[in-house]
């Protein structure tokens, strides 16, 4: 998706608005994702390793700044687990 081709974290307030959003994966499971919060996982070289997101934040609120710094080193140390393990 974008954030996988852009390495930037990306926030979507409201899925169903953002033409990004596939609901077919909603259609089939049943779940109504309202919010999505995804940050790209990137090794030591730039190379990218994945994605993590999130969906849906727990309180029903969008996501914040601050959830989006949490996202982000959250994937930077996925990446350095990725990286010592290999």
């Amino acid at each position: 998706g974008a954030c996988a081709q852009s390495k930037r974290t990306i926030c979507v307030p409201d899925a169903y608005a953002d033409p990004r959003f596939n609901r077919e994966v909603d259609r089939k499971t049943g779940l109504v994702t309202k919010t999505i919060l995804v940050s790209p996982v990137v090794d030591n070289g730039g190379e990218l390793l994945g994605v993590v997101q999130c969906i849906n934040k727990l309180d029903g609120g969008r996501f914040t700044a601050e959830d989006e710094k949490m996202l982000s080193t959250l994937a930077l140390h996925i990446a350095i687990f990725i990286e010592c393990n290999e």
